[in-house]
Formats: C-alpha cells, structure tokens, sequence
C-alpha cells in the first residue's frame, strides 16, 4: 500500500512541476513493488502495480528527454499488460491502458530517432484499441481520435522531442484522471453503506466511469 501511494504522491508532484521530487517518488514506488516480487511472487494485482509504476517512471523519463530509458520501462508495462489482457480477456481496462503504452513507446521510438520502430508502436497501439473498440462500442470515439491523431502526428512528421513528449504528458494525466474519478464515485457510495461491489457497479451506472462494474471494483481494490 505504502508503494501505491508514493506513486499516487509523484504524480502530484508532477502535476505541479516538480519533476525532480515526482520521479524520486516514482522510483522509490517501482523498487518497491519489484522486491515485493520478489519476496511473494508476482501475481496479477502486482504486475498490475509494476506496470503502471512503470508506465508512469517511463512519462517522466520521456518529459525529461531520456526516450532511451523511457522506452525500456514502456517495454515493460506493456509485456505485463499484454499479459494481464490475456488471463483477463473480458477486463477492457487492460487493452486501453495497453494501447496508451504502445502510443507512449511510439512517441519514445520517434525521439530517439527510431522512425519505422515509432510506427510499428503506433499500428499495435490502433490494434489494441480496435479489438476494445469491437467489444465495447463505448470506446469508438476513443478509437476515431486515435486514428485521427496518428494521421495528424504523420502529416506533421512530429519532428520534435517535444510535440512527441507532450503525448506522453497528455495519457498519463488522463490514466491519474480516469483513476480518480472512479476512486471518487465509489468512494461517495461506500460512505453511503453500500458495499464495494456495488458501489463499483453504481459508478459504472450511474456516473459512467471507469470501463466496466468490475474494472472499477480491481481498482477499488488495488488503490486501498
């Protein structure tokens, strides 16, 4: 839990620009979470953490142009959350934080100057939320912007480490945001007497967060 929340505490950091301090936090949350690991063997809940700890030391990595190192902690939140798609085909939230990865590592290919590699990432990060877009018709619009902004980002040629950065900005306070407003619904039927599971399903209902009753109940879960 302690390792959960530092890494809650660097994106608040980040937030308010203090980078240096956020990927401190960052850091100190992934070593963490590896020698939990370590010690108790890697299950689900925890790979989870270790791939979002990942994909969050990666976006600080990217802001702070080191697309080399950021591309290796990507690589790795992306074999776990292809893993995690796979044992958990009918959760949702592992293709669409799969397909933010793969965009991320696209952003980090171009910056190192790795074009064919950028646009490889980009193909399996469309592919990803194609195949979420074809079970949940929620998420077209999602899909036709991404399609949308891959066609933008090749006609401009993207040409710098900063347009490719401000991406990487741009998912990952969406992913903090996304997180918290379903942590926040479900927070406010909880206090209510209603029980996780419930309030999970009511969030989803009601208050239209999160990607499914279920989704939002693994993260209540993971987040306390």
């Amino acid at each position: 839990w302690f390792a959960r929340a530092r890494g809650r505490i660097a994106e608040l950091d980040a937030s308010v620009g203090d980078f240096a301090r956020a990927k401190s936090g960052a850091e100190g949350s992934l070593a963490m979470l590896q020698a939990a690991a370590m010690q108790l063997s890697e299950t689900p809940e925890l790979a989870a953490d270790i791939a979002d700890a990942e994909l969050r030391l990666g976006a600080l990595e990217l802001d702070a142009n080191q697309p080399a190192s950021a591309r290796r902690r990507f690589r790795e939140a992306i074999g776990r959350y292809e893993a995690l798609a796979v044992t958990e085909k009918d959760e949702p939230h592992w293709r669409a934080v799969l397909s933010d990865a793969w965009a991320l590592a696209a952003e980090a290919d171009y910056a190192r100057g790795a074009a064919d590699a950028a646009r490889e990432a980009m193909d399996k990060s469309l592919q990803a939320r194609m195949r979420l877009a074809a079970s949940d018709t929620g998420e077209t619009w999602a899909l036709a912007t991404a399609v949308v902004n891959f066609a933008d980002d090749v006609g401009r040629g993207k040409g710098t480490v900063e347009s490719a950065s401000a991406g990487g900005r741009a998912r990952q306070s969406r992913f903090g945001a996304h997180r918290n407003a379903v942590l926040e619904a479900m927070r406010t039927h909880v206090g209510r007497g209603h029980s996780v599971r419930n309030a999970a399903r009511l969030a989803f209902e009601l208050h239209h967060v999160g990607t499914s009753a279920e989704a939002n109940r693994k993260l209540w879960t993971r987040n306390k």
